[in-house]
């Protein structure tokens, strides 16, 4: 490799820090200097020269460096893919690995040439990581430049499992294999079902090709980084797409599997639901019968796994051998199979087998139909009860891990629920008679059987138990526990282990209990930082979606707002400061927010103007005067976060909690008109941006009709453009009323100026937005001409200002009273006023022969607009006056109308 990918490799090969290049430096030296040959010529050797930083010395710098570990996983004796440690610390455990294995193949065949290759000093490695590919193995085998035991071990090492199959039958079949190898060769059929490879057994390869892995670490935990990669937002359908050779006359069967995935679902959409939960992210179906496999079972039963075993059944007739082809088959989702194994295994009587095999068949039983499943635990359970001790730990973990994925799974496909809560209470009693510490494995899987089971006597919480003082409990009991032992991030901690937290916040949420939200987000954040155990990213977005929801709850406000409603809504706020990236990228958290608003804003009106708290002291109406400041604050806060992080950056359309929160914020603007302004300056913003856009889309598509281009984002409709811009008018009112000379400070002053220039290039700015987009109204039009013509700071030009008028000529004027006839009556006389001077300045210079025809017909065309303008505004203030005066005069003309 380039030397300047030193640094990179040794991380990616065992070492836990990225060195430096001269810390890599000095191990190659080091390295180097190891050789006893160059410890007699020189006691000192220097950094190879540029031309000799061949990949080499990167493979003497790794084997120098990495050393075999106890720690680096083995599928045969080492617990379950399930049962893995967390990301980060399986990173650790696969560098490692890695690192290992690239040594050995290293020493196989080069570490003999070092000497000559330093002494011609040109390298004599023209390859690139990995060393060998098993295509080229078993040339070398097969021309006879590796014996077969040694490309066996080579194969195996690639975890090439099919060319090692390939070797086995096809190459080598007269070859004696020795107990470890065949042992070795199971095991790795099994963990890769037969070199099937894929996205099922392997996310994170591209292809079919197991090969392409140094280490087996790596298909140890695909399970559990499959929850990484596979959150499951698509589809798949996984089929075998190459078969394995193999001898004899039965042909291997080939398994259609449909896997159907199901987007992942957020905290609230669980709440609306009746009883699904999406713990696990792959449906699987309950529908068997008694004789094919299950759910998206790909086990083969004639495959190259069954057919060694069979072949080879007085050598593997082993712990070790039966302990790899049951796990197979549980791993690959063929419970039967799976028993079937485990009942010969112990009629043959050749020895007790490992925990870890019992919880693999106990994990996998949930795919049998719901009759079978109890009788099957139970029977595990009778088989430990029956031995001297206590039944393990990971054997209560495992079969409540298979109740509520049954649970599950008849929840999900519409089936009748069967009630196991007496058999998993049961279960957890089990535990802690036999003296166990309950694991958070254990109670994650208690309540998820617990809290979605559907009852249907309980009508007011339909989805299952209350498992509140459970969880409360437990909290207190873990509180105790990480107090003598705090937990760390390398300890053995599940996928199980990890899910608890998500459960039993989202429980908090669903049963309206924020105190016991915050104390579990406390216990994982409060005292120590222990978010680790949210070990993926959709596990921690789960958990803090529940956490929002059960903070952030519309229905205990009432209560709460009146005894403290400014801890209120610090609360809420300070919810959203630590999680506002997840509030505003979710839709049900977003129109939770706007429920919560809505009901607060009107039950703080409302306690203000109820005529009973009349009398109440002015200290608490006061006190909830700055609970709706601080609210009003909040709410322009949250919107100004919606438009400024838009969901991707091509995404410029206008979010429905921005819509929907409009008309609040100019129903409140009192509490801040200055945010109302500056909320409406942001919501113009994006409607340029969307505006920009559409052009640039309009431009392309008329430059290349046959291309599909997106569709455009429709622009603001006119009631929208209304009412962001009459949040304009209180603050802009405001400072045109002001004048300099009345403000205390020079600072004072300079802040005023300020404010009125932006207020007014906004509404400069939307005015030309609505005569571009025709939202012109009578609801806003006069008012904010009005401004803008007496406002000096204003830049809008005469031409917009008559544009606006005769827009105005062409629409009808439809007051909702007398007092808004009057009101736009007095804000658009002095406007006219003004114009028509200019007009007639204008005719008088024309009549003076300094114009021509044009500019006449220009003119009378404006007076005609001022002359139409003028005759609605006084005839609808006429008749809105008369209705007032009799009330009877309306319905007479409804009448009249009518007939």
């Amino acid at each position: 490799q380039p030397f300047y990918t030193v640094p990179r490799l040794a991380l990616g090969y065992g070492l836990r820090v990225r060195l430096p290049t001269s810390t890599v430096v000095r191990v190659l030296v080091r390295a180097w200097a190891s050789s006893p040959t160059d410890q007699t010529e020189r006691a000192d050797v220097d950094p190879p020269f540029k031309r000799h930083r061949d990949s080499l010395s990167v493979l003497r710098a790794l084997a120098s460096c990495v050393i075999p570990s106890a720690e680096a996983p083995d599928f045969r004796l080492g617990g379950d893919p399930w049962l893995g440690s967390p990301p980060n610390m399986r990173n650790y455990l696969l560098a490692k690995a890695k690192g290992r294995m690239a040594a050995r193949l290293a020493i196989r065949d080069y570490f003999p040439n070092d000497i000559v290759a330093l002494a011609k000093e040109t390298p004599r490695v023209d390859r690139w990581l990995p060393l060998q590919t098993p295509d080229e193995v078993l040339k070398r085998v097969s021309d006879g430049e590796l014996p077969a035991s040694e490309g066996m071990n080579r194969l195996l090492l690639l975890l090439a499992a099919t060319h090692a199959w390939k070797l086995y039958t096809d190459i080598a079949p007269e070859e004696t294999w020795t107990d470890n190898i065949l042992h070795r060769l199971l095991d790795l059929l099994c963990v890769t079902n037969n070199g099937v490879g894929g996205a099922h057994n392997h996310p994170m390869l591209d292809s079919f090709d197991l090969a392409t892995l140094p280490d087996p670490g790596e298909i140890y935990f695909a399970e559990e980084l499959a929850i990484q990669s596979d959150n499951g937002r698509f589809n798949k359908s996984l089929t075998q797409s190459s078969l394995l050779k193999t001898h004899g006359p039965a042909d291997i069967p080939v398994i259609q599997v449909d896997l159907t995935s199901e987007a992942a679902t957020t905290a609230e959409a669980e709440v609306t639901s009746s009883s699904s939960e999406s713990d696990s992210d792959e449906h699987i179906n309950s529908d068997s019968d008694t004789d094919e496999p299950v759910g998206r079972c790909t086990w083969q039963i004639q495959g190259p796994a069954e057919q060694l075993f069979s072949r080879m059944h007085t050598k593997l007739k082993t712990p070790a051998g039966y302990a790899s082809i049951i796990r197979g088959a549980a791993k690959f989702r063929h419970p039967r199979r799976a028993l079937e194994l485990l009942e010969a295994a112990t009629t043959a009587n050749i020895g007790p087998l490992n925990v870890s095999v019992y919880v693999a068949v106990l994990r996998c039983l949930h795919a049998l139909p719901t009759s079978e499943i109890r009788t099957e635990i139970e029977k595990i359970l009778k088989h430990f009860s029956a031995l001297e001790g206590p039944v393990p730990l990971p054997i209560f973990e495992a079969a409540l891990f298979c109740l509520a994925e049954s649970v599950r799974q008849q929840s999900e496909s519409n089936q009748p629920v069967i009630d196991y809560a007496p058999f998993a209470l049961g279960l957890f009693n089990s535990i802690r008679q036999s003296g166990f510490e309950c694991s958070l494995s254990a109670m994650a899987n208690l309540l998820r059987v617990l809290h979605f089971i559907p009852l249907q006597s309980n009508k007011s919480h339909p989805l299952g138990y209350r498992c509140s003082p459970l969880i409360d409990n437990f909290v207190s009991e873990l509180n105790l526990r990480f107090q003598a032992n705090p937990p760390t991030r390398f300890d053995n901690w599940s996928m199980d282990d990890c899910a608890f937290f998500p459960v039993a916040m989202r429980i908090a949420s669903m049963e309206n209990n924020p105190n016991l939200g915050r104390r579990i987000d406390h216990l994982l954040t409060g005292t120590q930082d222990r978010r680790f155990f949210l070990a993926t990213s959709l596990l921690r977005r789960k958990y803090i979606q529940s956490y929002c929801f059960s903070q952030i709850s519309p229905s205990s406000l009432s209560a709460e707002l009146e005894q403290d409603p400014v801890r209120l809504i610090e609360r809420v706020e300070q919810v959203y400061r630590n999680h506002w990236g997840t509030v505003i990228t979710t839709h049900q958290l977003c129109h939770r927010l706007i429920s919560f608003f809505h009901r607060f804003f009107t039950l703080a009106n409302a306690l203000l103007s109820s005529p009973d708290r009349s009398e109440q002291p002015a200290e608490q109406k006061e006190t909830i005067k700055s609970a709706q400041k601080s609210a009003y604050r909040f709410l322009h806060q949250m919107l100004t976060d919606l438009l400024d992080n838009p969901r991707s950056p091509t995404d410029y359309r206008l979010p429905d909690a921005v819509r929907n929160m409009s008309s609040l914020m100019l129903s409140e603007i009192h509490h801040d008109p200055s945010l109302a302004a500056q909320f409406s300056a942001a919501v113009l913003k994006r409607a340029t941006q969307i505006d920009e856009r559409n052009d640039l889309i309009a431009s392309k598509s008329n430059k290349e009709p046959k291309r599909n281009f997106p569709q455009p984002t429709p622009a603001l409709s006119a009631s929208e453009i209304s009412l962001f811009i009459r949040m304009l008018f209180p603050l802009l009112s405001r400072n045109i009323i002001k004048k300099s000379v009345d403000l205390p400070t020079h600072s004072s002053e300079v802040f005023w100026r300020r404010e009125l220039i932006q207020v007014t290039f906004t509404l400069d700015s939307w005015i030309r937005y609505a005569l571009k987009h025709r939202g012109v109204s009578w609801s806003w039009t006069p008012e904010s001409l009005y401004m803008s013509w007496k406002n000096d700071e204003s830049e809008i030009s005469i031409g917009h200002f008559w544009d606006a008028l005769r827009v105005l000529c062409q629409k009808n004027f439809k007051p909702a009273d007398s007092a808004e006839a009057k009101r736009i009556q007095r804000a658009l006389t002095p406007l006219l006023d003004d114009l028509e001077y200019q007009v007639v300045e204008a005719e008088l210079t024309d009549s003076q022969g300094y114009s021509d025809s044009t500019h006449q017909l220009e003119w009378t065309e404006r007076r005609r607009i001022l002359n139409r303008l003028r005759q609605v505004l006084d005839d609808k203030c006429r008749v809105e006056s008369d209705s007032e005066m009799n009330p009877l005069i309306d319905q007479a003309k409804y009448q009249l109308a009518e007939a």
